[in-house]
């Protein structure tokens, strides 16, 4: 399936970040971080909630081509789908559009948003879950309560039924339990949010991880 609702965003949307993270004791790579408009909420029952904020002021934009065009994408894909996704929300307020779709799961927002030369995998369950799907977890990752604090590869095996995301993508993210771990390309926002940092050209820094209650 080819990617949609990110090609759509990069073709259409001007990139203007609109999420402030507030609060004088994060740094500029957090604030940089948390600029993200893209945000995904993480719930309980495995679904996915992203929404995608972005200046629509231009002229030339036309706003009724791009709700079209998103509806047409996702209608297609839920042909041939065995859960649906769904658009929850197209707004445009004071020239500020709000994209929200709603996935089934991480492994169907995976397959909506992916290309053969685009890779956007999303991973989202337990520990063990990952490790037996095959996920790398030979990673060193740093506690949410002290940075002093990080845990390797047999630690994080030893949390099998905490949950964690890995993320081939950066965004801003909301897990519907206490963030614990995460790795050095992540920052902390609160105790459900984290974003995901990139490079100077807003591209991804490889694989995130964010481990969860």
């Amino acid at each position: 399936m080819m990617r949609k609702i990110g090609a759509v965003a990069g073709v259409i949307f001007t990139g203007l970040s609109l999420w402030g993270c507030g609060g004088s004791d994060i740094d500029n790579k957090a604030q940089a971080a948390a600029s993200s408009n893209t945000v995904m909420e993480v719930l309980k029952d495995g679904s996915i909630v992203e929404t995608i904020t972005e200046d629509f002021t231009a002229d030339y934009y036309n706003e009724d081509d791009l709700r079209s065009m998103i509806l047409s994408e996702v209608a297609e894909y839920n042909r041939d789908s065995e859960k649906d996704i769904s658009v929850d929300k197209f707004e445009n307020k004071d020239g500020i559009i709000t994209v929200a779709i709603k996935y089934p799961s991480a492994e169907a927002y995976t397959d909506y948003n992916s290309s053969q030369f685009d890779s956007r995998r999303l991973f989202v369950g337990t520990v063990k879950e990952a490790y037996d799907e095959g996920h790398s977890l030979d990673v060193t990752l740093t506690s949410a309560d002290n940075d002093e604090e990080s845990i390797g590869k047999e630690d994080l095996l030893g949390m099998g039924e905490n949950h964690i995301l890995i993320s081939e993508v950066p965004f801003r993210v909301e897990t519907f339990g206490k963030i614990l771990y995460f790795d050095d390309n992540v920052v902390s926002l609160g105790k459900n949010e984290a974003a995901m940092q990139t490079d100077e050209n807003g591209e991804s820094l490889g694989k995130y991880y964010i481990v969860f209650k």
